[in-house]
């Protein structure tokens, strides 16, 4: 079996991981996608032993009790900005015997949300985040654009996934990123106040730390705050 080879500083690397596919939706408070319909990467369904990562956007003025699948473990913390309302939570599950079929997200509050999963395959099983996952937050910031933190694998061949959202109570331009491959976004246009989310993933170069590059696309405006995660899957 291949890994996924990704340019990343001018470099052919490789690893372990590949990229099973992506899935994007949105919605109020409460939504699903279909993991048999996966777009992207090398299968259209997450089969037993892949990884799902699941990322959640919500928007609320207050501090929202997120909730993604069942059997789901939280990746990193649950961040929350107040100043933009913007409430962002990742979770990862490695699929059993019988693999979902989809995934559902859902918030206890939350009116507009955006929300998506990344699918990897190939990666350790038995340790599968390599490192402490990092986070950060755009409090105050005008914008939606998500700035991922860098983050340093200890394992040649990791894959960084870099998950980032934001809310604005202006229109949306999609997310986009310069140095992140695989990425999905997604866009929550209707209600007063919008959510978006973006992701992608990239190969360590195996030396330092990685720094994703801020997102493009977004929108600036004094109503608007990110949120990001950053985390690495550890490669065999």
């Amino acid at each position: 079996m291949t890994g996924l080879h990704h340019r990343l500083r001018g470099s052919a690397l490789a690893s372990s991981i590949q990229f099973v596919g992506g899935v994007v939706g949105t919605g109020g408070n409460s939504g699903s996608v279909s993991l048999t319909a996966l777009t992207g990467g090398v299968d259209t369904t997450a089969q037993a032993g892949d990884i799902v990562i699941g990322f959640l956007c919500v928007y609320d003025a207050s501090d929202a009790a997120l909730v993604i699948g069942t059997g789901y473990t939280l990746i990193g913390s649950e961040l929350y900005v107040s100043t933009g309302g913007v409430n962002l939570r990742a979770a990862y599950k490695v699929m059993g015997g019988s693999p979902d079929t989809s995934l559902a997200f859902s918030s206890d509050i939350g009116v507009e949300s955006a929300w998506g999963a990344l699918v990897f395959r190939g990666f350790d099983a038995g340790t599968p985040i390599d490192v402490t996952t990092t986070t950060a937050t755009g409090a105050n910031s005008d914008v939606t654009n998500a700035n991922p933190p860098a983050i340093t694998p200890v394992t040649p061949g990791s894959v960084i996934v870099a998950i980032g959202g934001g809310c604005s109570s202006a229109a949306l331009t999609a997310f986009t990123s310069s140095d992140l491959s695989n990425f999905v976004h997604a866009e929550r246009t209707s209600g007063s106040f919008k959510a978006q989310i973006g992701a992608g993933s990239a190969i360590w170069s195996g030396s330092g730390a990685f720094n994703p590059a801020q997102f493009g696309g977004g929108v600036s405006d004094n109503s608007a705050d990110w949120a990001a995660i950053t985390l690495a899957l550890r490669s065999t």
